[in-house]
């Protein structure tokens, strides 16, 4: 789920890497921020374009509250016609809950479009599982054991 924190947030239409993107419009030197959430996943990269002016941007990443990583840096401003960069986490095996995306600007962009925010998820074992598997590995040996003891000795 992705939500609007801060900022106006809007779908672009005309502009993206593919289009659609979001954009929030900075020019008046408002951060725009949205988090994204919805079980576990990891964050691997998003696309940005600071368009007629540079930008910065800010990664948070939380599981269960505490954060896992906090990354920031700098966008570089695009005149006609506008480019996306793509930046990457610094992080993309850390496992989050939430996802913080802050974008500020810094040489009066008119706005920043954000797009291709890349996740992905993966089956966590629960730890019940886990137990099963080592209780199955266990008793394997234990049987294997048991059998090579009952061979008479050559």
């Amino acid at each position: 789920t992705v939500t609007p924190t801060a900022g106006t947030w809007f779908q672009g239409q005309d502009f993206g890497n593919a289009v659609p993107s979001i954009y929030t419009r900075v020019l008046e030197g408002i951060d725009g921020t949205i988090r994204i959430t919805g079980g576990t996943f990891s964050f691997t990269s998003a696309d940005f374009a600071a368009n007629n002016g540079a930008g910065s941007y800010s990664f948070l990443g939380e599981l269960s509250g505490s954060t896992v990583f906090s990354v920031t840096g700098s966008l570089t401003g695009h005149s006609g016609p506008f480019v996306f960069d793509t930046i990457g986490s610094g992080n993309a095996a850390a496992v989050i809950d939430t996802l913080t995306i802050r974008v500020m600007p810094v040489n009066s962009p008119t706005s920043i479009n954000v797009d291709n925010i890349v996740l992905s998820t993966s089956a966590v074992p629960e730890p019940a599982t886990g137990l099963l598997l080592l209780a199955g590995v266990v008793a394997t040996w234990r049987v294997t054991r048991r059998e090579r003891d009952d061979q008479p000795d050559i």
